[in-house]
């Protein structure tokens, strides 16, 4: 079992003339089919225009890329693809709050190439320039860029690279910051909007149906047949519109008519 299958993320590869790039996109949403890689498999859609494009091994068209500011900062970007996840392809969990990174703090790292999540600790936090890199302890390989870095289940950061540790790649990430993490929020909450606004419409939709079909019943009622009780206490009309809530009209009297029976004389 491959790990896009256990976890969520998937694996994106562009191919272009004597070109090749390598990543991990982790699964924002599901409905629509969300992902947010690292800039440069973006660039490497824009820069190649003969490209093929796979997901997990699967040929993509139709890819369209988010605009975020928010997560430009961060060095990512969403793409938004065509089709609907799969059911063994679940969203990544966020945090309520970006999570402040130390070194020491244990983390672990789900790698698209590999078949397990790698558990690790920060060896450092460096501040560059407008941004942070945080180094781990935890092996990675070309094509684990973009794996989701973890802290307690929850999205913390996005592996960008590797730097050499005794000899060994081990992956470098970016934290998430307070507004990328806003806009990954915001983009959870449109599908739940959109997905609640349409479930909306659909009850508002039946109740609307309900009611023309209930005015359609009280308006349209034609003579089928009349049942009159012996005493004539009770009338009952029956409707010939067999698609209707008022199959019958009953109509009771208060009647002083009473059932009698008549006998003849006759002569002896």
């Amino acid at each position: 079992m491959s790990s896009f299958q256990r976890y969520p993320i998937v694996s994106i590869a562009v191919d272009g003339d004597g070109f090749q790039d390598r990543g991990a996109g982790i699964v924002i949403s599901r409905r629509p089919f969300r992902i947010l890689v690292p800039t440069h498999v973006i660039d490497s859609l824009l820069d190649q225009e003969e490209r093929t494009i796979t997901l997990n091994g699967i040929r993509i068209s139709g890819i369209k890329v988010v605009a975020s500011s928010a997560l430009t900062a961060d060095h990512l970007s969403i793409l938004k693809l065509p089709q609907t996840a799969r059911r063994s392809i679940e969203s990544i969990a966020l945090p309520r709050k970006s999570i402040p990174l130390r070194a020491g703090q244990s983390v672990h790292i789900l790698r698209s190439t590999g078949l397990d999540e790698a558990h690790g600790e920060i060896l450092d936090v460096q501040d560059q320039g407008e941004g942070t890199s945080v180094m781990t302890n935890i092996p990675v390989k070309p094509g684990d860029s973009g794996s989701p870095m973890l802290i307690n289940g929850c999205l913390a950061g996005v592996c960008q690279g590797m730097a050499q540790q005794e000899g060994i790649g081990v992956a470098v990430a970016v934290p998430l910051s307070d507004d990328g993490l806003k806009e990954l929020r915001r983009f959870r909450r449109q599908w739940r909007l959109g997905f609640a606004g349409s479930v909306g419409a659909l009850l508002l939709a039946l109740l609307l149906s309900f009611g023309a079909f209930a005015i359609y019943s009280s308006s349209s009622f034609r003579i089928e047949s009349i049942d009159v009780e012996e005493d004539g206490s009770r009338i009952t009309v029956h409707n010939a519109q067999r698609l209707t809530l008022h199959r019958s009209w009953t109509r009771s009297f208060e009647t002083s008519i009473r059932r009698s029976h008549v006998f003849a004389t006759s002569d002896q």
